[in-house]
């Protein structure tokens, strides 16, 4: 069992946790996850088995889209609902024009500190670890960009919205620094992710569901159609295997006019997805180039 299956994680569990359990109903030896979600939250997990995690650093899934509900007037440890209050405001009301212009300072590139309460390893271990002993310890910023942040309800002292960032991106962060600027504190209650790249939760199935057998498995080609495609003969398929780069002369010319320096290309012969090559040139160049000469580098066999 090669390919993808997308998963809707459930609340209180860890995405580790959550991956060992999907391992055994499907019975696989290896599979692994595109990105972590903390185990208050819920929602899609790209999940990976046996040899779809060698494609992991090929999928694009750099955009992530959030449901999300905070909680104005408290803060919190952890930044969510799983942790202690830090801060408490006895507020009336909270003016929606106030939050709106506060979420307007988080459209774009923004720097963010990771959380205290997060995975982020620090002198080789890991934050959370350290702020459970009470240890303080400076993390370094980390540079994010936020797509998008749109109000869905406001419900004082409850907002729900949904947040579309850049991978890496802790929405609790966010949560908790936007409670900071207006001076009240804020936490999240709930987080959802809803979208990872072009893999949405409509997509997705729960753990019941595959127990059930009612579910798919997206192959390996399917699950990287944003990547261009290029095709091979079966004896140079057979060189490939054996770890030979892609020469000029295994390839159609007419195929590679549109290739640049740098791109990720899919190999195929007949049906068969060989591997992930880098292109050395563009392809307005290859015709100078020797029949022998290597025009796509071996990123990653998958035969």
């Amino acid at each position: 069992m090669n390919g993808i299956i997308l998963m809707d994680k459930s609340s209180g569990i860890t995405s580790s946790q959550y991956l060992n359990k999907v391992k055994k109903i499907l019975k696989v030896s290896k599979a692994g996850h595109t990105g972590t979600l903390d185990p208050f939250a819920t929602g899609l997990m790209t999940i990976c088995l046996n040899k779809a995690t060698r494609i992991i650093p090929f999928l694009n899934e750099d955009i992530k889209e959030y449901y999300a509900v905070m909680k104005f007037g408290e803060a919190t440890d952890t930044m969510d609902c799983t942790g202690n209050i830090t801060q408490k405001v006895d507020l009336d009301h909270l003016e929606i024009s106030d939050i709106s212009g506060s979420l307007d300072k988080y459209s774009g590139s923004v720097e963010q500190t990771p959380p205290d309460y997060s995975a982020v390893k620090v002198n080789g271990i890991r934050s959370y670890k350290l702020a459970r002993k009470g240890v303080k310890v400076q993390k370094p910023k980390r540079k994010i960009h936020i797509e998008r942040i749109s109000i869905i309800n406001y419900n004082f002292p409850f907002l729900t919205f949904t947040i579309s960032c850049s991978r890496g991106t802790y929405v609790r962060a966010v949560a908790d620094s936007i409670g900071r600027d207006l001076g009240v504190g804020s936490h999240l209650t709930e987080l959802r992710r809803i979208k990872s790249g072009r893999f949405t939760i409509e997509d997705s199935y729960t753990l019941n569901d595959i127990e059930m057998g009612k579910y798919n498995i997206m192959d390996l080609n399917e699950s990287l159609d944003d990547l261009k495609i290029l095709y091979v003969d079966k004896s140079s398929a057979e060189l490939i295997k054996n770890g030979i780069n892609i020469k000029k002369y295994m390839l159609p010319q007419s195929d590679i006019t549109d290739i640049n320096i740098g791109d990720y290309i899919k190999i195929m012969a007949n049906n068969e997805l060989i591997g992930i090559f880098v292109s050395l040139f563009a392809g307005n160049e290859v015709i100078y180039r020797n029949d022998n000469d290597d025009i796509l580098k071996i990123k990653k066999l998958l035969h």
